[in-house]
């Protein structure tokens, strides 16, 4: 093995652990409007929508996502134009919520 002092090399940096796979989701229908097939574990197709929700007193009423937790995170899928999808856009406040509704749409 080679001393990396040698060559001036700084010693290797200690990166922090991977994060976790998003758990595996149901597939999804195609869309009803291009008939593509989306794949909802792709994190181009369902990821945050940058808003959240929150609760009081009964109501439900939507906020930036840094002012609540991870759990109140609304979703997005979307038909994405980019691997040639026409850009339908679906929000729910869960990804089980948003893929539901993805599903029941035709």
């Amino acid at each position: 093995m080679t001393n990396l002092d040698e060559f001036g090399l700084p010693e290797p940096t200690q990166y922090p652990p991977m994060p976790k796979a998003k758990s595996m989701m149901p597939d999804a229908n195609p869309c009803p409007f291009c008939g593509r097939h989306i794949n909802p574990n792709d994190n181009d197709t369902l990821y945050p929508a940058g808003i959240g929700w929150k609760e009081e007193d009964g109501i439900r009423s939507y906020c930036d996502i840094y002012d609540v937790p991870k759990e109140q995170w609304c979703y997005k899928i979307i038909c994405n134009e980019s691997y040639g999808g026409c850009g339908v856009t679906m929000y729910g406040d869960s990804p089980e919520e948003t893929l539901e509704k993805w599903n029941k749409r035709s």
